[in-house]
């Protein structure tokens, strides 16, 4: 649990967690809209992670 608390980790389970959703409703197990709102609670709790970690090549730059 205490990894979940490190953003590479929230970003890690914010994609996994989309790409668990986007072959739920290619199966059929899930449908449009509950794609949506899956996406949705997925992006209020891993989402910001995302969007706020440094990427390699942002590093890169920043050693120069």
């Amino acid at each position: 649990m205490r990894n979940l608390l490190k953003p590479a980790a929230r970003s890690w389970a914010y994609r996994v967690a989309l790409a668990v959703c986007v072959l739920l409703s290619v199966k059929g197990y899930i449908d449009k809209q509950e794609v949506l709102y899956w996406n949705l609670l997925f992006a209020a709790l891993f989402g910001m992670a995302d969007a706020h970690i440094a990427t390699p090549s942002e590093n890169d730059n920043q050693n120069i």
